[in-house]
């Protein structure tokens, strides 16, 4: 079962996972949460609670979760709170596929998920990718010139871009007399 948790800090979305979780938890708890945010133009900041009695997810609350990565852009930050080995296991592995920062936490350490998430700056376009760039931008190659003798309003180029040699100019329309 999801439900949300009232005792997060205002800016943060608690959500808290405990027995078993099927479909049907996600469409009263976490798409209205998600429909919000949009609606509001706002990002989330999720703190997302399993629980030591959480049992297991169903087939269709997995599916579920696969929606909500459509949705991911909207989110500034997610915090994982468990002691589940395996769930922190796949987490971990799977972070840096999200468009957002995520953090592990344990049982215990609740509190620092929160603290975390409140520090996070708030607005579009801050990333947990910021790394310099290892090569420059490639610049863009200015147009090949013109021939001037080509039909008006077709362009031709004179120099073959792979070879750099003159271009030929195949006109089948074009009869040239015969050479003997």
């Amino acid at each position: 079962m999801l439900e949300r948790a009232e005792d997060a800090p205002a800016g943060i979305d608690a959500v808290k996972a405990t027995g078993t979780v099927s479909k049907h938890d996600y469409e009263p708890v976490v798409e209205p949460l998600i429909d919000a945010a949009r609606k509001e133009g706002r990002r989330i900041k999720l703190l997302y609670e399993i629980g030591p009695d959480f049992r297991s997810f169903t087939p269709g609350a997995g599916w579920e979760d696969l929606k909500v990565l459509g949705a991911m852009r909207l989110f500034e930050g997610c915090a994982l709170v468990t002691d589940v080995g395996w769930i922190r296991e796949s987490t971990r592995m799977m972070s840096f596929l999200m468009p957002c920062p995520v953090r592990v936490y344990g049982n215990e350490e609740r509190a620092e998920a929160l603290h975390w998430l409140a520090s996070l700056p708030e607005g579009p376009g801050i990333s947990h990718r910021a790394r310099p760039r290892l090569r420059a931008p490639q610049r863009r190659r200015a147009a090949p010139p013109v021939d001037p003798s080509a039909r008006p309003g077709v362009a031709r180029p004179t120099r073959s871009p792979a070879t750099h040699a003159p271009a030929r100019r195949h006109r089948p329309h074009i009869r040239r007399p015969a050479v003997r």
